[in-house]
């Protein structure tokens, strides 16, 4: 049985608590401590894990000195903003990790994280729910067995109706930068990343063989009086030419369900988060249909899989800081083709009871979905085009002019 800690006690962390509690009644796993920062906020979390015989402390530093012996796997459902540190300081101190998306901000933050866990020779697990998932696995299998052959686009979209409630509930959400630290919270690093991810997981990994990014273009909009994004449009040519296109936004009336569109030289394939509805159409006229059969399953595989490879160190997780940092790459490579987040005049918007919304958006994003067009191609009067950025030799964010004015304005 391995003993787990985990570093919060409320949101994404309570999912953690109840698939540990699940694990323990399978004689997997247990909830040793859990580290909250301020108990007087949480009387009653902290009172119902003391009655448990969970230990709670006030900080990961003094968790870290208590537990060496105690503790095996530390979860960090935390603001992205501090990933890179707290992982780096758990790995440091000899704990293997699970860490939510994304492994980190910054693409140097994600170096360094692999220096330090290369020194460690512990595991970081990055928390991508979906490569565990059996609709995922099958796509993979098809492509990679090549009787869909080779990958040519993956189109992906996502939207949901996230305002004031969303940029409230914590002190980072929807901000560009916190405490003199890059944050970019937006569609391509929270909520709608995951199908980002999922389409550089298809091409660059299991099916198409250590494919890396060529170039980003990327356009960010922000329609919420906030100072990051809400909306965006993003284009990534691999090294063999193939393409990701992700469109995105916050700033509409109804939701999008994740969804993705992959062109392959022999069939396509529709991928919907309703489900996981999944729809193979082969070029010689043949249709495959698969429905996903157990949604929460995935999520309790990241955790189980976080116990095989740490009990065995026989082989590496499915969820790696290697194939998370392709997705770091990106967002930073967007923002560094963006250079600045365009904010979208009033006239184009309209103000709901909680959210600001992009006139006509649910149209637009799916006509950019539709047609791969980033928002500045589709005539539309608010946008404003960007230049490609190459990925080669890029190790460090921001490279733009821009980007780093803006950092050093803040801390003026």
């Amino acid at each position: 049985m391995k003993n787990f800690a985990i570093i919060g006690i409320n949101n994404y962390a309570q999912k953690y608590i109840k698939i540990i509690e699940k694990l323990k009644k399978e004689g997997f796993a247990n909830l040793f401590c859990v580290v909250v920062r301020d108990r007087d906020k949480n009387p009653k979390q902290v009172r119902e894990l003391d009655d448990r015989g969970v230990v709670v402390y006030s900080s990961l530093d003094k968790m870290l000195n208590y537990c060496q012996t105690k503790v095996n796997i530390i979860a960090l459902p935390v603001a992205s903003k501090d990933h890179a540190e707290l992982a780096g300081m758990c790995l440091e101190a000899g704990y293997d990790v699970i860490l939510e998306r994304p492994a980190a901000i910054t693409i140097q933050d994600v170096h360094q994280l692999l220096e330090t866990q290369k020194k460690s020779d512990k595991y970081c697990i990055v928390s991508n729910e979906f490569l565990y998932s059996s609709s995922i696995n099958l796509i993979c299998n098809e492509i990679g067995s090549g009787r869909l052959g080779k990958i040519k686009k993956i189109k992906t979209l996502c939207a949901a109706p996230l305002g004031t409630d969303f940029y409230n509930r914590n002190n980072w959400g929807g901000k560009l930068i916190v405490n003199n630290q890059w944050n970019l919270d937006g569609p391509a690093t929270n909520y709608c990343a995951e199908v980002l991810q999922n389409a550089l997981f298809l091409i660059e990994s299991v099916c198409s063989g250590q494919i890396t990014i060529k170039s980003v273009q990327g356009e960010l909009y922000r329609a919420n009086e906030i100072s990051s994004y809400d909306t965006a449009s993003i284009r990534v040519i691999m090294e063999d030419d193939s393409e990701i296109f992700f469109v995105a936004s916050y700033a509409v009336d109804a939701t999008i369900e994740p969804a993705m569109h992959i062109e392959c030289e022999n069939g396509t394939v529709d991928w919907n988060f309703d489900n996981e509805k999944t729809i193979i159409r082969y070029a010689d006229g043949r249709k495959k249909i698969f429905r996903e059969q157990d949604i929460e399953q995935r999520f309790e595989m990241v955790f189980r899989d976080a116990i095989t490879v740490t009990t065995t160190r026989a082989r590496k997780p499915n969820s790696t800081l290697e194939t998370a940092a392709s997705h770091v790459l990106v967002l930073n490579l967007a923002f560094e083709s963006a250079e600045e987040i365009v904010t979208i005049p009033s006239e184009y918007l309209q103000k709901t009871k909680n959210n600001v919304v992009i006139q006509n958006n649910q149209e637009i994003l799916k006509k950019a979905y539709e047609k791969s067009k980033l928002f500045s191609e589709m005539d539309l009067p608010w946008t404003k085009s960007s230049k490609a950025i190459s990925a080669q030799n890029y190790n460090r964010f921001p490279q733009s002019s821009k980007l780093k004015k803006l950092m050093k304005d803040t801390r003026s």
